[in-house]
């Protein structure tokens, strides 16, 4: 997708040279899908170590309710050189978890996880420090991230519009699917019987009606051919 979107600019460009394009783009999962080392809750453990995305290091938000850490440098992955004493020796080398995370940014201080009370589902989905997961999702660093499709056409000067999840009424190719899904209910049964009869013909193997379909197949063509050539006499 990256490739073709590299591609597609390119042309533009070649074609309206000092002209800036809008690409949009719904809410598919490969449109939304953000790079590797970016800063992602949903792909961290709450623990160090483990199968968890290496994401790049970033400061500490300035809307940090404690000053003393506003814009301090945050670093994702333990120190390799640690110090055999250090309590965190063994996790050398290694991404922190959301814990470790928290706990640098001063949001928590203990070892369960935040905010865990008696509240029902619709309540606790609400809040933003319900879980580690959403606490650390709500901070600032993290809700900058962007799709990479958004930032690969954005670095090249253009502009990127993704539309927000089920309003397909935003999406002028979803009209345009639904305009071509409204014809006659008998065109659409014409379309496959005809298919039908093709299947049926190619299941016998039936010498004649294979060589007769496919003698039409090439009048088609010739008719095709011969109306463009007259085109461009």
């Amino acid at each position: 997708l990256q490739n073709k979107v590299k591609k597609a600019i390119a042309i533009f460009e070649y074609m309206y040279p000092n002209s800036v394009t809008e690409f949009v783009f719904d809410q598919s999962s490969a449109h939304g899908a953000f790079a590797k080392d970016a800063l992602n809750a949903k792909e961290m453990n709450v623990r160090p170590g483990g199968k968890q995305w290496l994401m790049h290091n970033t400061f500490i938000p300035m809307d940090n309710p404690n000053p003393d850490l506003c814009g301090k440098p945050q670093a994702m992955v333990f120190p390799p050189d640690l110090p055999p004493h250090h309590p965190d020796f063994e996790f050398r080398g290694q991404v922190k978890g959301m814990q470790h995370i928290l706990k640098e940014h001063g949001l928590i201080s203990g070892a369960d996880e935040p905010g865990k009370s008696n509240l029902d589902m619709l309540q606790e989905s609400l809040r933003t420090d319900c879980c580690m997961q959403k606490m650390l999702a709500n901070q600032q660093d993290f809700k900058d991230e962007k799709p990479l499709i958004l930032i690969l056409v954005e670095e090249a000067g253009h502009q990127c519009w993704i539309l927000p999840k089920f309003h397909c009424e935003l999406n002028p190719i979803e009209m345009y699917w639904g305009w071509m899904k409204a014809c006659e209910l008998k065109t659409i049964c014409a379309f496959f019987c005809k298919t039908w009869h093709y299947m049926d013909a190619y299941r016998c193997e039936s010498p004649t009606v294979i060589s007769l379909s496919l003698t039409c197949s090439q009048k088609r063509s010739q008719r095709s051919s011969s109306q463009v050539c007259s085109q461009e006499v």
